[in-house]
């Protein structure tokens, strides 16, 4: 059987492409597109080695098993070895539906066009349509959402983010927030639990004077409600934070909707996370939805 090269990249690229979508949703992790579609280039690179190099000697499996480490590295970066391992797992698991979508489509449908399979070195090429392999990894994509969906909804797999909108003076912003558990802030006075928010993503919408205040820039104004909030940290004695009362304050978490009241912000002049811009307390949100 004849083996197109350019037909053997596409195919790993499109499912590897689909795959690595599929391990975003799974793991919650924040993505860019374009370090997605450059890691399944890379996998589709990759695995048309495999296959080439397998007709001239065997392959070492070591360099087989690597490909998804290094394919998740490059799509979602190394932040914590047990994320990226999380990753690597949830990689195996769809690739496991990814394949027997394909086979069955190869199998039991006349879409794939195909007149064969052939094997090398454990690589698989198959000789089947790109719209079969594009339906197959779009049908699996859409199953990988719903069983994402049931997981979460079930507890099976928890869903630590919630969206935060912030309105000031009429401007609004949204944050990607994170319930946190690590996260105690208390506004001294009522007690209630305090978001902890990257001051470069509330930037937009603070008055100007209050910017230069937050940023440790400028004297204390009195443009909106502020607070201090004291809080304690490993290793450290303790500090600060200078936090505002938002006009508007609303979560959203799956389905549900809160508007909470009274409930401080407190800013951070620093990058909290890539995957989100503020962290909640769980005690937030157990009283809330």
């Amino acid at each position: 059987m004849v083996v197109y090269v350019d037909t053997l990249f596409l195919i790993n690229s499109v499912l590897d492409y689909f795959i690595l979508l599929g391990v975003r949703l799974f793991s919650g992790t924040s993505y860019k597109w374009y370090k997605i579609a450059l890691s399944a280039c890379l996998g589709g690179l990759l695995g048309s080695a495999i296959f080439i190099l397998s007709e001239a000697y065997v392959f070492p499996w070591a360099a087989k098993l690597a490909v998804p480490p290094v394919l998740c590295a490059a799509a979602f970066g190394v932040k914590k070895i047990k994320k990226l391992l999380k990753e690597i797992l949830v990689f195996y698991m769809i690739s496991f539906l990814f394949g027997g979508a394909v086979f069955a489509i190869y199998m039991f449908t006349p879409l794939a066009g195909a007149s064969g399979f052939k094997m090398s070195g454990g690589a698989l090429y198959m000789d089947v349509s790109f719209f079969a392999v594009s339906l197959a990894g779009f049908f699996v994509y859409i199953l990988t959402i719903i069983f994402c969906k049931i997981f979460k909804r079930s507890g099976i797999i928890k869903d630590l983010s919630a969206q935060i909108e912030i309105g000031i003076n009429g401007k609004k912003v949204r944050l990607r927030g994170f319930i946190d558990t690590g996260n105690s802030l208390k506004e001294p006075i009522s007690g209630c639990g305090v978001i902890l928010a990257e001051l470069k993503s509330v930037e937009p919408i603070l008055p100007e004077r209050e910017r230069d205040f937050f940023a440790g820039k400028g004297p204390f104004v009195n443009d909106i409600k502020t607070r201090v909030i004291p809080f304690k940290s490993a290793g450290e004695s303790g500090g600060m934070l200078n936090a505002f009362l938002p006009d508007e304050l609303i979560l959203k978490k799956g389905g549900d909707t809160i508007f909470l009241k009274g409930t401080y912000v407190a800013l951070i002049d620093m990058n909290l996370s890539e995957d989100y811009d503020a962290l909640i307390s769980p005690d937030m949100i157990n009283h809330s939805f």
